[in-house]
């Protein structure tokens, strides 16, 4: 049986984590593509702050291609026996189109204000997210710079469906149309949001 793979992207504290306990209180396993360069870093003897991780994987994109922890999933997967799987912490385009093309994943992307990110950054208070308006415009930058291989709106236009998050609305409906209208009748070769 093929397994079941949902790819989600956008930038940082968009919605993603809801979205992924959501979908694993559905019966996905969680895998997350940030877990790979948090190994590396522990390897390393590296803390494992946003900064650090975002070195690793730049240098691991660089050395072995876009799509090097798409690839790790994939094999991941495939030895798990998985039938159920949604992948986090999808950045760069290689790794999009990776997933589409190689797991047949549907990609899904979670868009919000920049102003409602900060703030929601600022209350889940995980080390390394920003603290300051500056630092978190310098994060966005960072990450969107045409040398970057971290490119979250340059995924989020990749998406199949994209989820427009308020930050006040519950995700729940959003997801299930998504699920039972879009994704599971196979119709979505349009780009739709939510």
């Amino acid at each position: 049986m093929k397994t079941l793979a949902i790819g989600l992207v956008g930038s940082p504290a968009s919605g993603k984590s809801t979205i992924a306990s959501d979908l694993q209180r559905r019966g996905f396993v969680y895998y997350s593509l940030s877990q790979t360069l948090r190994d590396v870093a522990t390897i390393l003897a590296l803390d494992d702050n946003r900064k650090t991780l975002f070195g690793i994987s730049s240098a691991l994109r660089e050395k072995f291609g876009d799509d090097i922890l798409a690839r790790r999933a994939k094999i991941w997967i495939e030895s798990s026996g998985t039938q159920k799987v949604v992948i986090d912490s999808v950045r760069s385009p290689g790794e999009v189109r990776f997933l589409k093309t190689e797991l047949g994943a549907f990609i899904l992307g979670l868009s919000m204000p920049p102003e409602i990110r900060f703030r929601m950054l600022k209350e889940r208070g995980r080390p390394g997210d920003p603290t300051t308006w500056q630092e978190f415009t310098n994060l966005i930058n960072l990450e969107e710079t045409d040398g970057s291989r971290v490119q979250a709106e340059r995924c989020l236009e990749l998406a199949d469906a994209v989820i427009e998050n308020d930050g006040l609305t519950s995700l729940t409906p959003k997801l299930d149309k998504i699920l039972f209208t879009t994704m599971l009748e196979g119709n979505y070769t349009h780009r739709e949001k939510l």
